[in-house]
């Protein structure tokens, strides 16, 4: 029931966001508050769709638990609604690396839901399991980097932030650096930290990890 009133909650705001873009796009014509129409229906399409991850998983005999599930949207929502769609990256000078945080903790959980899926014997190595989901998460972290620098490299985007976002002046030298290694550091950070919250979880009374569940459905 729990994720049920999630997908709704999610679902509205995702009719709103994109209501509301279509209302400042075609009848405000400004874009002073959020980004072209287009961008809105694709941000907000996304996390439309997204909603009906627990369906898809329940279809193959899988479960996602409501905390983790919450985790992922709250994710979602933050980068692609408040962030991309709304400008708050511009606007909020540290969300982007708070988001970097929170994601690098996120995909290390998903980096060991997984492991223990495939491994169901993975007690016996819970240290090395707990050291592979933070380098996963880690190495996802730095793959985005790079997707980042090539979109930029092709489209000209400034997603790693190498100028200005206000004035579009480019960086000179450590500086044109400073958000993608932050950004790298940031990821880093959430993944070590979830990675020994976790093991310290297993190691006394797993309540953690064992409410940040994706698994065989019961």
């Amino acid at each position: 029931m729990k994720i049920n009133r999630i997908n709704m909650t999610t679902r509205t705001m995702s009719i709103l966001v994109i209501l509301f873009g279509a209302y400042q796009q075609f009848i405000v014509k400004s874009n002073e508050i959020i980004v072209e129409f287009h961008h809105v229906i694709l941000n907000a399409g996304a996390l439309f769709v997204v909603t009906f991850l627990p369906s898809i998983l329940e279809r193959f005999k899988y479960e996602i638990s409501p905390k983790l599930y919450s985790m992922l949207i709250l994710s979602l929502t933050t980068s692609m609604i408040g962030g991309v769609t709304f400008k708050l990256y511009k606007r909020i000078k540290l969300l982007d690396k708070i988001v970097h945080l929170f994601n690098g903790a996120l995909i290390a959980v998903f980096a060991f839901r997984l492991i223990t899926m495939l491994f169901p014997n993975w007690n016996d190595k819970a240290v090395i399991v707990f050291i592979s989901a933070a380098i996963i998460s880690i190495a996802v972290g730095t793959v985005w980097e790079i997707y980042e620098f090539v979109v930029d490299m092709l489209l000209d985007n400034n997603m790693q932030r190498y100028q200005d976002v206000v004035t579009n002046e480019p960086f000179i030298g450590q500086a044109a650096l400073y958000d993608t290694m932050f950004d790298i550091i940031a990821d880093s950070l959430g993944a070590v930290l979830t990675a020994l919250a976790l093991n310290f979880s297993y190691r006394r009374e797993g309540k953690l990890c064992n409410e940040l569940q994706i698994g065989y459905a019961k």
